[in-house]
């Protein structure tokens, strides 16, 4: 196992434009959903994918699903009931204008060992 982040699996994607379009809440593997796509938000940009990616990240550290809600609800509640005080916070913010950018994450302190040919 390399610890290497791939992203496959392209059934659920959006293509992204400007102006932003209105889109469904059926996104994304329902574990690795954003609150605002759960809660109904139909405009929504790259923070929703930062949401995903935290929570992968945390998969791939604990090797056991973060939020693996069966339902909608179920998936809100487990958020919602998450202490977000970890490292992991700033990528899994509730408001998506308030959560970390993938530039920003990538100069965060924790990656400084990382190649940069691998980012």
């Amino acid at each position: 196992m390399t610890g290497a982040l791939k992203i496959a699996d392209f059934g659920l994607a959006r293509a992204f434009s400007i102006p932003m379009k209105k889109y469904t809440h059926e996104v994304v593997t329902l574990w690795y959903r954003a609150p605002e796509i759960l809660l109904g938000q139909e405009v929504y940009s790259p923070p929703v994918d930062i949401w995903s990616v935290g929570a992968i990240f945390a998969e791939m550290v604990t090797k056991k699903a973060l939020f693996p809600g069966d339902s909608e609800i179920d998936q809100l509640y487990r958020i919602f009931r998450y202490d977000f005080s970890t490292p992991l916070g700033s990528m899994l913010c509730y408001d998506p204008e308030t959560r970390i950018s993938a530039k920003e994450a990538l100069r965060h302190p924790y990656f400084d060992d990382v190649d940069s040919e691998y980012m």
